[in-house]
């Protein structure tokens, strides 16, 4: 198995049992970002890594910036926090209870995490006063947004869109978990968000698609795109399709798993067939 798929499967596991252990968290929406999430926080290109981070200085200005707007997959943050030393392994399991410093929804206070975002569709528009900020000061910082396909449907999302462009933010990057489905059922049925591609390249931004969501070598390749020599004034959109539940069978392209706990038998269900990884992420 490749490190970085390696690296993707044991965020799996460690997103289960903590999950398990707080009887919190939102798995199938975290499950589905995890390849997306390793690629950003684990990933190099010619050497250099995607995302500009230090452990010794968590809150350094000199770091690029990341915003998880689809703020309820906070755990499969925090378990790549685990992973790279922010936080204490032990920690996850405390994940939304009295007194953790887990918060549901992440917060500024947590080693690792430089913004919190706010409800969703509410990410965009924090990333961009960040971006602008940033151009401000002359820095060159990057800011990454990870949200899902369900925030789309938020008007926010949209005018945050406009703003991105009119401001000519090429220092921002939004990558679009698109799972294909929400809480209640598949967006396409509740309020359908298609063609994002062309929607986003008629607001002005530079578009970039993936094939699979979850092939991190893909992701890797694609990410730094968005800060092509050519790119002088456009935010870029990076759309990641991706299955909600991934890595886990019976709870792919479930909906009833967005938000749920994993009975004993799921669970042990669940540990089982994560034995057997999917051969389709390099």
């Amino acid at each position: 198995m490749p490190p970085l798929t390696k690296i993707a499967h044991e965020l799996a596991f460690d997103l289960l049992n903590a999950s398990y252990q707080s009887q919190n968290s939102f798995l199938g929406g975290s499950l589905s970002c995890i390849d997306i999430l390793t690629a950003l926080y684990f990933g190099k290109k010619d050497k250099k890594p995607l995302f500009r981070l230090n452990i010794k200085k968590p809150g350094s200005e000199e770091l690029d910036y990341f915003i998880l707007s689809k703020a309820h997959a906070a755990l499969a943050l925090y378990c790549v926090l685990a992973k790279l030393g922010y936080i204490d392994q032990k920690e996850l399991a405390s994940y939304n209870k009295n007194n953790s410093l887990l918060t549901k929804f992440p917060n500024n206070k947590i080693p690792g995490i430089k913004i919190q975002a706010g409800g969703p569709g509410e990410g965009l528009s924090i990333a961009n006063g960040v971006a602008i900020a940033l151009k401000i000061d002359k820095k060159d910082n990057k800011v990454f947004v990870l949200a899902g396909d369900g925030e789309l449907q938020e008007g926010q999302i949209w005018e945050a869109a406009m703003t991105a462009a009119h401001y000519k933010l090429n220092n921002l990057c939004l990558i679009i978990d698109c799972n294909k489905m929400q809480q209640d059922g598949h967006i396409k049925g509740i309020k359908n968000i298609e063609p994002i591609y062309d929607k986003f390249k008629a607001f002005g931004w530079q578009v970039l698609s993936s094939v699979d969501g979850h092939n991190i070598k893909e992701l890797i390749d694609l990410i730094p795109k968005a800060w092509n020599k050519n790119n002088t004034i456009k935010p870029t959109c990076v759309l990641a399709p991706t299955i909600k539940g991934y890595r886990i069978p019976f709870m792919e392209n479930k909906f009833s798993y967005h938000n749920s706990t994993l009975s004993k038998p799921e669970m042990n269900l669940a540990l089982k067939q994560l034995q057997t990884p999917k051969t389709n992420t390099p």
